[in-house]
């Protein structure tokens, strides 16, 4: 080999040095991403699967609000239209 091969396989062996430094810092850059991602997924504080649980919580409350008040309604319904059979019966046998 000579010195122009010697010189050419010098900076070509800088050149890949060099990218596999770029690619070491996005790799580095790429960790720190996902570990964001899986702190804002898994933080039990403030993640997301504790939002959706409570969103559940909240979902189960307003479900059971929802067959009480459905309850108290039928009953109300059938109570007044009882009166108004009453009442209409009353009319009609005096």
């Amino acid at each position: 080999m000579n010195a122009d091969d010697l010189q050419s396989l010098r900076i070509t062996l800088v050149g890949i040095n060099n990218e596999l430094k770029v690619m070491v810092q996005k790799q580095e850059d790429l960790h720190n991403d996902i570990k964001d991602v899986k702190s804002a997924i898994y933080n039990p504080d403030s993640g997301l699967y504790t939002r959706i649980r409570d969103l559940d919580e909240r979902i189960k409350d307003l479900e059971s609000w929802k067959a009480n008040v459905t309850k108290i309604l039928w009953t109300i319904a059938t109570t007044v239209t009882g009166l108004v059979a009453a009442t209409i019966y009353k009319l009609i046998m005096e």
